[in-house]
C-alpha cells in the first residue's frame, strides 16, 4: 500500500522535464518580466478592493478576523 502512495515524481524530476521542454523558462529576463507581471496583478487586487467586491465593510472583516484568528 505504501508503494502506491510514493508512485509520484519528485519535484526535481518535474523541474528537469519542464526545463527540457521549455528551456526559455530559465531565461532571467523572462523570469523578471513574469515577476513584474505578477506584482502588477497583485497590486491591482488590493485587500480593500477584494473586500469591496464582496460587499463587506472593514468592520465586518475585523469581526470575522477576531472570530478566526490566524
Amino acid at each position: 500500500m505504501e508503494d502506491e502512495m510514493c508512485s509520484g515524481r519528485n519535484w526535481r524530476e518535474v523541474k528537469a522535464e519542464a526545463h527540457r521542454l521549455y528551456p526559455e523558462l530559465a531565461n532571467p529576463q523572462r523570469q523578471a518580466a513574469a515577476d513584474a507581471q505578477l506584482d502588477a496583478y497583485v497590486a491591482d487586487h488590493r485587500p480593500e478592493d477584494l473586500r469591496e467586491s464582496v460587499g463587506k465593510t472593514q468592520s465586518e472583516v475585523d469581526v470575522e478576523r477576531s472570530c478566526f484568528p490566524v
